[in-house]
């Protein structure tokens, strides 16, 4: 399964904002808001697990507001997410990919 969406949308109104989402095996994980990384990496995880129980706990996150996020799960070898940022959609499907290959996911 991919799923690629805009990291674009209600951000609040300061100018250094960072989004982060936590993709899970339902892709109902949200696009989260952060003033710092850290932050919005935080609120990803918080908000992936108010939802499931299939969390990555590995947020991808981009300070870029023009980058999409590729989020994609696997049910083979074993069950997994991940998602990646990046300034297009095919950057970003392949970023996840190329997780994936390291991870053995």
């Amino acid at each position: 399964m991919l799923a690629a969406g805009m990291a674009a949308g209600p951000a609040p109104a300061q100018q250094q904002r960072w989004a982060a989402i936590d993709p899970n095996n339902e892709s109902t994980s949200p696009v989260v808001w952060g003033a710092s990384e850290e932050e919005a990496r935080q609120r990803a995880v918080e908000a992936c697990k108010r939802l499931s129980k299939t969390c990555a706990s590995g947020p991808a996150s981009t300070q870029n507001l023009k980058e999409v996020f590729a989020v994609m799960c696997c049910t083979q070898p074993r069950v997994g997410c991940a998602a990646s940022a990046a300034s297009n959609r095919r950057e970003a499907q392949k970023n996840v990919q190329e997780m994936f290959r390291r991870r053995r996911i």
